[in-house]
C-alpha cells in the first residue's frame, strides 16, 4: 500500500509573531475562510480545502451543492452529520472543528483536512494491493465502527444508550 506522508502543518516552523496577530474586533465568519479549492463532489455535498485565517491552518470545508442548499431535508442531514461527527472521538475519524452558516445563510461545517485515498478508491483498485494491505485497511475501519455505531445510536435515540 502506498505510504502517505501527511503534510502536517506542525512540520512547518511556527514563529511567535504569527501567533501574536490580533483577531478582528468582531469575528465575522464570512471572512474567516479563504483560498477555497474543491477537493471532491459528493451526491449532495461539496468538499473543499480552505485556509482558516483566524487559526492559520488549512482545513476541510463541507457544504451542500447549490441545487440542495434550499432543501430542508438535506440541510437537516448536513447538520446531523456535523453534530454526530463532532461527538465521535477516535483516531480513525476526522474531528469536526466548526458548524456555521456562510454569508448567504447556507450551512457548512469544517473538519481536519487529511490527504490520501478514500476507502472506495482503495477497494476500486484492490488488484494493486495484496491481501495483507487490504486487511490492514479494513482493520482500521473496523476499529472505528464500534465508536461510530454506539455514538450514532445514542444520538439518534436521545436518552437511551444502544450498541449495535
Amino acid at each position: 500500500m502506498p505510504e502517505f506522508r501527511q503534510q502536517q502543518e506542525a512540520d512547518t516552523p511556527l514563529y511567535a509573531e504569527e501567533t501574536d496577530a490580533p483577531l478582528p474586533e468582531t469575528l465575522n465568519p464570512s471572512t474567516r475562510y479563504a483560498y477555497f479549492s474543491t477537493i471532491a463532489k459528493g451526491g449532495k455535498s461539496l468538499i473543499k480545502s480552505c485556509r482558516d485565517l483566524h487559526l492559520r491552518r488549512t482545513i476541510c470545508y463541507k457544504t451542500l451543492r447549490p441545487e440542495f442548499v434550499n432543501d430542508p431535508i438535506e440541510n437537516r442531514r448536513l447538520l446531523r452529520e456535523a453534530r454526530i461527527s463532532a461527538a465521535l472521538q477516535h483516531p480513525n475519524t476526522m474531528p469536526t472543528y466548526e458548524l456555521g452558516r456562510d454569508n448567504k445563510g447556507h450551512y457548512y461545517f469544517t473538519m481536519k483536512l487529511v490527504h490520501g485515498y478514500t476507502l472506495r478508491e482503495i477497494l476500486n483498485y484492490r488488484e494493486r494491493y495484496d491481501l495483507t494491505q487490504l486487511m490492514e485497511v479494513l482493520e482500521q475501519v473496523g476499529q472505528a465502527l464500534p465508536t461510530h455505531t454506539t455514538r450514532a445510536c445514542c444520538t439518534a435515540t436521545s436518552s437511551r444508550t444502544t450498541s449495535l
